[in-house]
């Protein structure tokens, strides 16, 4: 039965195995099988739990598959590499006592942890364990996760702001060649008219567009705030009705073509709805009254 591979890699690179050369007693080169004990996978500890650079905490992998064993191989050694340049904290030891023994540097840690090193705060052994981190690890995954929280807020809030940025530059270059489309067409107009005999000179129909294009790219509605100022404004007169009319428009509130003359026959056209009264309901006390005798009437109608 031909040995069993324990690791791929390590016999790729190694095609004898885990065996020793050897002179034979007829003089040539033989090969024998060394000794080697596999260590009991289920006692072998594959990953470590660990609070990451984002204060998430969850394990980090050692081994790179299932029949590696070696936890100090590449595998572990490159996030242990990782670990140290991004400030992961093993959730089973105390990182005060990381950082005064020189296994992980002070300027990863939050200024509270800063201050515990500086005080010599250390967590007494028993008090804490890999799955109940120490004070020192929630602290500083509370801090962690802040600060990730408004590095997100951030990012969004420039990821719109380029957008913004991005959407204006479009339209004042759209804006920009429609004017110039314009200009030129409405010069081609002007020399056909004078040319036709309407004009004397091509100067006198300088100041007249005759093609004006629309500058319109970009639909903006308006949005609920502004038109309740809007309407503030307007019930307090301190805007007029043309005006009022302008920023509606503007805002795409009405159709295309609709104009001001449109607006007003509508709403000449439409019952003012006035909102309904709340039902009154009667009062039992004053049926109650209702129905007692006078004590004056003796029923003969005064007689």
């Amino acid at each position: 039965m031909p040995d069993p591979i324990v690791d791929c890699g390590f016999f790729l690179k190694n095609p004898t195995g885990n065996k020793r050369r050897a002179i034979g007693d007829d003089g040539e080169v033989v090969y024998e099988k060394v000794p080697y004990t596999i260590p009991n996978p289920q006692r072998l500890r594959r990953w470590r739990q660990t609070l990451k650079h984002d204060g998430s905490i969850g394990p980090v992998v050692l081994t790179a598959h299932a029949a590696n064993l070696d936890i100090e191989g590449p595998q572990a050694r490159y996030y242990k590499h990782k670990g140290r340049m991004l400030g992961w904290l093993p959730t089973e030891s105390c990182p005060v006592a990381l950082i005064i023994n020189g296994e992980m540097e002070a300027a990863l840690v939050c200024k509270e942890l800063r201050q515990a090193v500086e005080e010599r705060d250390i967590c007494a052994r028993g008090t804490f364990g890999e799955f109940e981190p120490c004070k020192h690890i929630h602290i500083e995954k509370e801090v962690r996760r802040e600060r990730r929280r408004k590095e997100t807020q951030k990012k969004e809030a420039e990821a719109f702001g380029t957008v913004k940025l991005r959407a204006d530059s479009e339209q004042s270059t759209l804006v920009n060649v429609s004017e110039a489309v314009s200009a030129t067409a409405s010069l081609v107009l002007q020399i056909a008219a004078w040319w036709v005999g309407t004009a004397d000179k091509p100067q006198t129909l300088a100041e007249q567009n005759f093609v004006v294009q629309s500058t319109d790219f970009v639909g903006a509605k308006i949005d609920g705030q502004t038109l309740e100022k809007l309407m503030t404004a307007l019930q307090l007169s301190a805007i007029s009705w043309e005006t009022f009319f302008y920023n509606c428009q503007t805002g795409e509130l009405y159709q295309d073509g609709w104009t001001r003359e449109d607006e007003e026959a509508a709403i000449s056209r439409n019952p003012v709805l006035t909102p309904p009264l709340p039902k009154q309901e009667d009062d039992p006390d004053d049926d109650e009254e209702d129905d007692d005798p006078d004590p004056d009437d003796d029923g003969d109608g005064g007689e």
